[in-house]
Protein backbone atom coordinates (compact mmCIF):
# COMPACT_ATOMS: atom_id res chain seq x y z
CA UNK A 1 0.00 0.00 0.00
CA UNK A 2 1.16 3.15 -0.73
CA UNK A 3 0.80 6.79 0.78
CA UNK A 4 -1.86 8.25 -1.16
CA UNK A 5 -3.90 4.78 -0.24
CA UNK A 6 -3.53 5.32 3.12
CA UNK A 7 -4.17 8.77 3.54
CA UNK A 8 -7.16 10.33 1.83
CA UNK A 9 -6.21 13.49 2.49
CA UNK A 10 -2.25 13.65 0.68
CA UNK A 11 -4.60 11.80 -2.06
CA UNK A 12 -7.04 14.81 -2.70
CA UNK A 13 -3.64 17.45 -2.43
CA UNK A 14 -1.51 15.25 -5.14
CA UNK A 15 -4.88 15.12 -7.21
CA UNK A 16 -5.04 18.83 -6.67
CA UNK A 17 -1.43 19.95 -7.52
CA UNK A 18 -1.78 17.37 -10.43
CA UNK A 19 -5.08 18.92 -12.14
CA UNK A 20 -3.34 23.07 -11.56
CA UNK A 21 -0.14 21.53 -13.19
CA UNK A 22 -2.17 20.19 -15.91
CA UNK A 23 -3.98 23.17 -16.36
CA UNK A 24 -1.25 25.58 -16.35
CA UNK A 25 0.59 23.51 -18.99
CA UNK A 26 -2.86 23.68 -21.23
CA UNK A 27 -3.27 27.14 -20.64
CA UNK A 28 0.54 27.33 -22.05
CA UNK A 29 0.06 25.45 -24.93
CA UNK A 30 -2.91 27.51 -25.81
CA UNK A 31 -0.83 30.67 -25.27
CA UNK A 32 1.84 29.78 -27.68
CA UNK A 33 -0.97 29.45 -30.16
CA UNK A 34 -2.74 32.38 -29.94
CA UNK A 35 0.65 34.27 -29.85
CA UNK A 36 1.73 37.19 -28.24
CA UNK A 37 -0.85 40.04 -29.37
CA UNK A 38 -4.00 37.91 -26.44
CA UNK A 39 -2.64 37.78 -23.28
CA UNK A 40 -3.11 34.75 -21.38
CA UNK A 41 -1.94 35.59 -17.79
CA UNK A 42 -5.27 36.17 -15.49
CA UNK A 43 -5.81 32.86 -16.84
CA UNK A 44 -3.02 31.34 -14.88
CA UNK A 45 -4.22 33.01 -11.45
CA UNK A 46 -7.43 30.37 -11.40
CA UNK A 47 -5.20 27.56 -11.16
CA UNK A 48 -2.31 29.01 -8.84
CA UNK A 49 -5.33 29.83 -6.40
CA UNK A 50 -6.73 26.79 -6.67
CA UNK A 51 -4.02 24.87 -5.61
CA UNK A 52 -3.09 27.74 -2.89
CA UNK A 53 -6.64 27.09 -1.39
CA UNK A 54 -7.00 23.59 -1.62
CA UNK A 55 -3.36 22.38 -0.82
CA UNK A 56 -1.55 25.20 0.69
CA UNK A 57 1.41 27.62 -0.34
CA UNK A 58 3.71 25.43 -0.90
CA UNK A 59 2.44 23.72 -3.98
CA UNK A 60 1.24 26.61 -5.06
CA UNK A 61 4.62 28.39 -5.60
CA UNK A 62 5.39 25.85 -7.43
CA UNK A 63 2.72 26.14 -10.41
CA UNK A 64 3.25 29.72 -9.90
CA UNK A 65 7.04 28.93 -11.12
CA UNK A 66 5.79 26.49 -13.71
CA UNK A 67 3.10 29.36 -14.84
CA UNK A 68 5.74 32.08 -15.26
CA UNK A 69 7.47 29.65 -17.33
CA UNK A 70 4.33 28.55 -19.08
CA UNK A 71 4.29 31.88 -20.34
CA UNK A 72 7.74 32.67 -20.67
CA UNK A 73 8.29 29.64 -23.36
CA UNK A 74 5.18 30.34 -25.33
CA UNK A 75 6.07 34.66 -25.88
CA UNK A 76 9.46 32.89 -26.59
CA UNK A 77 7.87 30.81 -29.39
CA UNK A 78 5.60 33.16 -30.77
CA UNK A 79 8.54 35.34 -32.17
CA UNK A 80 8.06 38.48 -29.92
CA UNK A 81 10.52 41.06 -30.92
CA UNK A 82 11.42 43.30 -27.32
CA UNK A 83 13.68 46.73 -27.65
CA UNK A 84 15.83 44.96 -24.91
CA UNK A 85 16.77 41.48 -24.84
CA UNK A 86 16.17 41.52 -20.67
CA UNK A 87 12.64 42.49 -21.42
CA UNK A 88 10.83 39.58 -21.53
CA UNK A 89 13.20 37.65 -18.40
CA UNK A 90 11.55 40.91 -16.50
CA UNK A 91 8.00 40.22 -17.79
CA UNK A 92 8.38 36.67 -16.33
CA UNK A 93 9.75 37.97 -12.55
CA UNK A 94 6.77 40.24 -12.88
CA UNK A 95 4.40 38.40 -13.25
CA UNK A 96 5.91 35.59 -10.95
CA UNK A 97 5.92 37.89 -8.47
CA UNK A 98 1.71 38.22 -9.49
CA UNK A 99 1.29 35.04 -9.18
CA UNK A 100 2.69 34.95 -6.08
CA UNK A 101 0.81 37.54 -4.54
CA UNK A 102 -2.20 35.77 -5.16
CA UNK A 103 -0.72 32.36 -3.92
CA UNK A 104 -0.34 34.02 -1.03
CA UNK A 105 -3.85 36.04 -0.45
CA UNK A 106 -5.18 33.08 -1.63
CA UNK A 107 -3.66 30.94 1.32
CA UNK A 108 -4.00 33.35 3.56
CA UNK A 109 -7.92 33.89 3.00
CA UNK A 110 -8.09 30.35 3.10
CA UNK A 111 -6.47 29.46 6.54
CA UNK A 112 -8.09 32.51 8.26
CA UNK A 113 -11.58 31.10 7.33
CA UNK A 114 -10.83 27.80 8.45
CA UNK A 115 -10.15 29.62 11.62
CA UNK A 116 -13.10 31.39 11.68
CA UNK A 117 -15.07 27.99 11.38
CA UNK A 118 -13.19 26.57 13.73
CA UNK A 119 -13.68 28.99 16.44
CA UNK A 120 -17.51 29.20 15.64
CA UNK A 121 -17.70 25.25 16.92
CA UNK A 122 -15.17 25.23 19.29
CA UNK A 123 -15.51 25.67 22.78
CA UNK A 124 -12.15 28.50 23.90
CA UNK A 125 -11.00 27.15 26.62
CA UNK A 126 -11.13 23.38 26.06
CA UNK A 127 -10.74 22.80 22.53
CA UNK A 128 -14.30 20.62 22.62
CA UNK A 129 -17.32 20.88 20.52
CA UNK A 130 -19.18 23.81 21.69
CA UNK A 131 -23.01 23.37 22.13
CA UNK A 132 -23.68 24.37 18.99
CA UNK A 133 -21.20 22.18 16.99
CA UNK A 134 -22.20 19.34 19.42
CA UNK A 135 -26.19 19.80 18.46
CA UNK A 136 -25.40 19.62 14.71
CA UNK A 137 -22.89 16.52 15.09
CA UNK A 138 -25.34 14.85 17.91
CA UNK A 139 -28.32 15.46 15.02
CA UNK A 140 -26.79 13.79 12.40
CA UNK A 141 -25.75 10.79 14.75
CA UNK A 142 -29.09 9.84 16.02
CA UNK A 143 -30.81 10.31 12.39
CA UNK A 144 -27.81 7.82 11.02
CA UNK A 145 -28.81 6.19 14.34
CA UNK A 146 -32.74 5.69 13.62
CA UNK A 147 -32.02 4.93 9.68
CA UNK A 148 -29.78 1.74 10.57
CA UNK A 149 -31.76 0.74 13.33
CA UNK A 150 -28.86 0.87 15.62
CA UNK A 151 -28.43 2.47 19.27
CA UNK A 152 -26.93 5.28 20.55
CA UNK A 153 -26.69 7.07 23.74
CA UNK A 154 -26.44 10.67 24.90
CA UNK A 155 -25.13 11.65 28.24
CA UNK A 156 -24.97 15.19 30.24
CA UNK A 157 -22.85 15.68 32.95
CA UNK A 158 -21.72 18.06 35.82
CA UNK A 159 -18.87 18.04 37.62
CA UNK A 160 -19.85 18.22 41.52
CA UNK A 161 -18.50 20.98 43.72
CA UNK A 162 -16.64 22.82 40.88
CA UNK A 163 -17.59 26.06 42.53
CA UNK A 164 -15.12 24.97 45.57
CA UNK A 165 -12.58 24.59 43.34
CA UNK A 166 -12.62 28.01 41.93
CA UNK A 167 -13.26 29.55 45.29
CA UNK A 168 -10.07 27.61 47.06
CA UNK A 169 -8.07 27.74 43.84
CA UNK A 170 -9.05 30.73 41.93
CA UNK A 171 -10.43 30.98 38.38
CA UNK A 172 -7.06 30.70 36.68
CA UNK A 173 -6.49 27.11 38.37
CA UNK A 174 -10.16 26.40 37.88
CA UNK A 175 -9.73 26.78 33.71
CA UNK A 176 -6.72 24.34 33.86
CA UNK A 177 -8.88 22.01 36.41
CA UNK A 178 -12.06 22.34 33.52
CA UNK A 179 -8.82 22.06 30.47
CA UNK A 180 -7.78 19.02 32.25
CA UNK A 181 -11.29 17.23 32.77
CA UNK A 182 -11.54 17.99 28.81
CA UNK A 183 -8.43 16.04 27.90
CA UNK A 184 -9.26 12.94 30.48
CA UNK A 185 -12.61 12.98 28.43
CA UNK A 186 -10.62 12.53 24.98
CA UNK A 187 -7.79 10.11 26.35
CA UNK A 188 -10.53 7.87 27.58
CA UNK A 189 -13.64 7.81 25.01
CA UNK A 190 -13.23 6.63 21.58
CA UNK A 191 -12.45 8.90 18.95
CA UNK A 192 -15.64 9.26 17.15
CA UNK A 193 -17.48 10.21 20.55
CA UNK A 194 -18.45 13.36 20.33
CA UNK A 195 -18.07 15.49 23.95
CA UNK A 196 -18.60 19.37 24.13
CA UNK A 197 -18.65 21.29 27.13
CA UNK A 198 -21.85 23.28 27.03
CA UNK A 199 -21.00 26.04 28.93
CA UNK A 200 -19.47 26.55 32.87
CA UNK A 201 -18.87 22.93 33.79
CA UNK A 202 -21.62 21.12 32.28
CA UNK A 203 -20.35 18.83 28.99
CA UNK A 204 -21.94 16.43 27.42
CA UNK A 205 -21.02 13.15 25.15
CA UNK A 206 -22.74 11.68 22.52
CA UNK A 207 -22.17 7.58 22.01
CA UNK A 208 -22.52 6.40 18.71
CA UNK A 209 -23.72 2.61 18.12
CA UNK A 210 -23.73 2.43 22.17
CA UNK A 211 -26.73 0.41 24.03
CA UNK A 212 -27.25 0.91 27.64
CA UNK A 213 -24.97 -1.98 29.12
CA UNK A 214 -21.83 -0.76 26.47
CA UNK A 215 -22.52 3.42 28.20
CA UNK A 216 -22.57 1.75 31.75
CA UNK A 217 -19.04 0.27 31.18
CA UNK A 218 -17.97 3.35 29.16
CA UNK A 219 -19.11 5.93 31.69
CA UNK A 220 -18.32 4.28 34.99
CA UNK A 221 -14.10 3.92 33.39
CA UNK A 222 -14.62 7.45 32.80
CA UNK A 223 -15.87 8.33 36.14
CA UNK A 224 -12.74 6.27 37.65
CA UNK A 225 -10.38 8.03 35.27
CA UNK A 226 -11.78 11.26 36.03
CA UNK A 227 -11.09 10.79 39.57
CA UNK A 228 -7.69 10.25 39.43
CA UNK A 229 -6.88 12.13 36.09
CA UNK A 230 -6.12 15.25 38.45
CA UNK A 231 -4.22 14.28 40.98
CA UNK A 232 -3.71 18.00 42.71
CA UNK A 233 -8.04 18.28 42.22
CA UNK A 234 -8.09 14.63 42.91
CA UNK A 235 -10.56 12.92 43.76
CA UNK A 236 -13.09 14.89 40.37
CA UNK A 237 -16.25 13.79 41.40
CA UNK A 238 -19.33 13.72 38.75
CA UNK A 239 -23.05 13.66 38.22
CA UNK A 240 -24.05 12.07 34.80
CA UNK A 241 -27.35 11.27 32.88
CA UNK A 242 -27.59 8.93 30.07
CA UNK A 243 -30.41 8.08 27.97
CA UNK A 244 -29.99 5.49 25.43
CA UNK A 245 -32.23 5.50 22.38
CA UNK A 246 -33.12 2.61 20.76
CA UNK A 247 -35.73 2.04 18.18
CA UNK A 248 -38.10 5.10 16.67
CA UNK A 249 -37.47 8.57 15.97
CA UNK A 250 -36.33 11.09 18.75
CA UNK A 251 -35.99 14.71 19.02
CA UNK A 252 -32.42 15.48 19.87
CA UNK A 253 -33.42 18.37 22.22
CA UNK A 254 -36.13 16.36 24.08
CA UNK A 255 -33.24 13.89 24.73
CA UNK A 256 -31.27 16.17 25.92
CA UNK A 257 -33.65 17.43 28.33
CA UNK A 258 -34.02 13.79 29.47
CA UNK A 259 -30.02 13.59 30.03
CA UNK A 260 -30.26 16.63 32.22
CA UNK A 261 -32.90 15.78 34.39
CA UNK A 262 -31.30 12.35 35.28
CA UNK A 263 -28.35 14.05 36.07
CA UNK A 264 -30.37 16.87 38.51
CA UNK A 265 -31.54 13.16 39.81
CA UNK A 266 -27.84 11.55 40.71
CA UNK A 267 -26.93 14.92 42.33
CA UNK A 268 -29.91 15.02 44.65
CA UNK A 269 -29.17 11.11 45.35
CA UNK A 270 -26.13 12.38 46.36
CA UNK A 271 -23.95 13.08 43.91
CA UNK A 272 -21.12 11.12 41.76
CA UNK A 273 -23.54 9.33 40.56
CA UNK A 274 -24.81 7.96 37.24
CA UNK A 275 -28.37 7.53 36.09
CA UNK A 276 -29.68 5.61 33.07
CA UNK A 277 -32.66 5.45 31.40
CA UNK A 278 -33.48 3.75 28.07
CA UNK A 279 -35.71 5.11 25.14
CA UNK A 280 -37.96 2.49 22.86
Amino acid sequence: MNVTDANPSVKILTGTVAAGCGTVLLLGWGDALTGYEISFAIFYVVPIVGVAWYAGMVPAIFVAILSAGSWYTADFHSGHDYSHPAIPYWNTFARLGMFLVMAFFADKTHTLLEQQTRLAHTDFLTGLHNSRSFRELAEYELKKAERHERDLTLVYIDLDDFKKINDAFGHKRGDEFLQGVARCMKETLRPYDIIARLGGDEFAICLPETDSAQAQTVLERLRHRLHHSLPEFSPIRTSMGAVTVTGPEFDFGRLLKMADDLMYQAKQQGKDNVLFRTCQ
